[in-house]
């Protein structure tokens, strides 16, 4: 995805000659220790010496769909069309045939959904839909026939055949078991959409609008165009800056703050990208730079080195928890690690992520708004301040996405609790 402005080269600012407060965390001895996290009015206006001058690589590489066999390769042959799927695998259908479809994967089940595919689907996941899904997809929540998203054993697949799929959109982790399995002397008519960027993603709704067509596809080209529109916008109003502030990502839920979203080998994921192009430096990528990634493979975050580079941003996944509620109110040191940090960045550094069909700063189709939410956080004074000309209404344009792809006008209080992680405090079911 190009933009007018390549953000990725930006250098950090030199640092404001000031009177200003410069807040400080725990210390340590290999370039940590001061947070850096310099603030005026609220807003950031330096980053911290650690992260100064390190550029944080981010986005997608392009996939050109006109190239035959790339994920998103689209043929027709009279009557029917083929398309190639994220294992470069074709997938061969009648035109407007495709009706019945099973969907293994949570957050594209509820990119699906937001594209207007709800029709379309004979089952649910079985425990996986959100309190948003049941209020905005009432039929999708109501479907008698439940599956999980390990579906790759032959038994299991029977009992998917049984509900007779037109295709199966495999869970990355099932998808090389369904593809060994034959059901009635076939194989099973599965695809797979895997995909960890926002370019991926954009190819993935490109794949399921093709194959669903009409109203699906209509909605899938739209999204791609949103979410090259949301980055220029940004990257306009970026211009005014040169200061890219550090933002913690946790997943949250029951996880609390202990687990982030690693960048592994030289792949971006979408948090590093939404980061990125929303003015920030992703801390797993500083991380990797400064040869600290002290981080599992399941996220799980090292706190000593956490705190010798604290960020200056946290940004909290998995909707409001209780969970994670009482670290926020833990101040006490030696019961919560986090209670510095939380302490030195305050309220309006430490955010909870929207939260709907799926959460926003994840793979679901929503995530076109983190950027525009991220930005507002990030750099408030470009884009939250109603008197700046780069001033982005996040209620406004919350309202237009479920309206215009969903299909679901939120109300005001609606989109507060959307965008405060919460879950509906007022049902209004189609």
């Amino acid at each position: 995805m190009k933009t007018g402005v390549d953000t990725r080269r930006i250098m950090p600012a030199a640092a404001i000659c000031a009177c200003f407060l410069i807040i400080t965390s725990c210390g340590g001895n290999d370039g940590g220790g001061i947070s850096g996290t310099f603030v005026a009015g609220g807003v950031i206006i330096d980053e911290p010496p650690w992260a100064q001058g390190i550029d944080v690589p981010y986005g997608g590489e392009d996939i050109d769909t006109s190239v035959p066999g790339n994920y998103g390769y689209y043929s027709e042959d009279g009557d029917f069309a083929t398309i190639y799927d994220a294992d470069r695998m074709p997938f061969t259908f009648k035109k407007g045939s495709v009706k019945r479809i099973i969907n293994l994967w949570p957050a594209n089940t509820s990119g699906a959904l937001a594209l207007g595919a709800e029709e379309f689907f004979v089952a649910r996941l079985g425990g996986m839909s959100t309190p948003w899904q049941e209020v905005m997809f009432p039929k999708y929540a109501g479907l008698q026939a439940q599956v999980g998203t390990q579906s790759g054993s032959s038994a299991n697949a029977e009992s998917l055949m049984t509900l007779e799929p037109d295709i199966i959109i495999g869970h990355p982790s099932s998808i090389a078991g369904l593809r060994g399995i034959e059901y009635g002397g076939q194989k099973l008519p599965v695809i797979n959409v895997n995909f960890s960027t926002y370019q991926e993603m954009k190819v993935t709704y490109r794949v399921i609008g093709k194959i669903l067509g009409g109203k699906v596809e209509e909605n899938a080209e739209a999204w791609g165009k949103l979410l090259q529109a949301n980055i220029d916008r940004v990257a306009k109003g970026l211009e005014k800056t040169g200061v890219r502030p550090v933002v913690y990502y946790t997943s949250g839920g029951m996880n609390g703050f202990s687990a982030t979203m690693p960048m592994t080998g030289l792949n971006s994921v979408v948090m590093n990208e939404w980061t990125g192009y929303a003015g920030g430096k992703y801390w797993p990528g500083l991380m990797r730079e400064l040869r600290k990634e002290n981080i599992t493979s399941q996220g799980g975050v090292n706190m000593e080195i956490i705190m010798k580079y604290p960020p200056q941003k946290v940004f909290i996944g998995g909707g409001r928890r209780d969970e994670v509620d009482a670290i926020l109110a833990d101040k006490d040191g030696a019961s919560n690690p986090w209670a510095g940090i939380i302490a030195d960045l305050g309220t309006d550094n430490i955010k909870y992520i929207p939260y709907a069909l799926f959460d926003w700063g994840r793979f679901g189709a929503e995530s076109v708004l983190q950027i525009l939410w991220a930005a507002r956080n990030i750099h408030p004074e470009i884009f939250a301040d109603p008197s700046s000309p780069d001033y982005i209404d996040i209620h406004s344009e919350t309202k237009d996405f479920y309206t215009n792809f969903a299909g679901y006008p939120v109300t005001d209080t609606q989109v507060d609790d959307i965008i405060n992680g919460r879950p509906p405090s007022q049902i209004e079911r189609r």
